[in-house]
């Protein structure tokens, strides 16, 4: 299915007694899979801010032998009774950003252990990525690609910061355990796990990292979730959401909807 939404507000600013202000719209894609007793919602948004969205949705129904005992489940029938078994729904993203000449940047912030006037000073450190890597999300941390060709009209680099919202971790199998894994591009390196194309050795994404430097990088993007069966789950079950969203960063010297009157403001005001 492909739709334009709404999304509500997208920018206002009141000035001068004008008040400039718009609704976002989106571009959506969806395709719905059926696994077993789950439908699962495959959404991409595209946003008329650039901004790409990517999104798995679980709906359908609990699994009627996917019950256990209390320690690993929760009561959904009456009273103590009927314990749906809690379970991960686990979603890797293969991302070929297509920016051209890319690199992979960290970008970390933390205290200084100065304070200012009102608050602590927190300073923000950038680490280059040149080699293949499985990283890990932490605190005030996240990634970007960036493009090493032309930059936009500031003398910035055009970039894509990804951005992922709540993030269940799943330790149990290996090639889930990286929030992000970075690897060079391969033709045959098509899925995250399970990978049986003939061309490829390896069949998940641990194997496809083995230090080579990054010249066109792919992004393998994992966001988990931990779904503790409710009673509301029952039936048929209400969409549940995990995805991540890749933020334009620099793409233009300003924001390309910007009314008339406010185009050119770019730098200090």
């Amino acid at each position: 299915m492909r739709r334009r939404e709404p999304t509500g507000p997208a920018q206002r600013v009141a000035d001068g007694g004008n008040l400039y202000s718009r609704q976002g719209v989106d571009l959506v894609l969806r395709t719905v899979s059926k696994v077993g007793w789950y439908e699962y919602v495959t959404e991409y948004r595209f946003g008329d801010d650039g901004r790409f969205t990517a999104r798995l949705g679980a709906t359908g129904d609990l699994s009627p032998s996917d019950y256990t005992s209390e320690r690993y489940g929760r009561p959904i029938g009456p009273g103590a009774t009927d314990h749906a078994a809690a379970h991960h729904h686990n979603a890797v993203w293969r991302v070929d950003p297509g920016l051209g000449s890319e690199r992979i940047e960290q970008f970390d912030t933390a205290p200084t252990g100065q304070q200012g006037r009102r608050s602590a000073i927190l300073a923000t450190t950038r680490t280059a990525i040149p080699a293949e890597r499985a990283l890990t999300g932490a605190n005030r941390r996240w990634w970007r690609v960036v493009s090493d060709a032309a930059p936009n009209d500031d003398g910035h680099p055009r970039s894509y910061q990804l951005v992922t919202g709540a993030n269940d971790d799943y330790e149990s199998r290996p090639e889930m355990a990286p929030d992000l894994t970075v690897t060079e591009a391969r033709a045959c390196e098509k899925f995250a796990s399970f990978n049986l194309d003939p061309e490829c050795a390896a069949r998940s994404v641990v194997d496809y990292v083995n230090g080579e430097t990054l010249t066109e990088p792919v992004l393998w993007v994992r966001i988990g979730f931990h779904h503790l069966p409710r009673d509301e789950d029952q039936s048929p079950m209400r969409v549940h959401w995990q995805g991540f969203d890749l933020l334009p960063r620099d793409l233009t010297a300003t924001n390309p909807l910007a009314p008339s009157a406010r185009a050119s403001i770019n730098g200090r005001p």
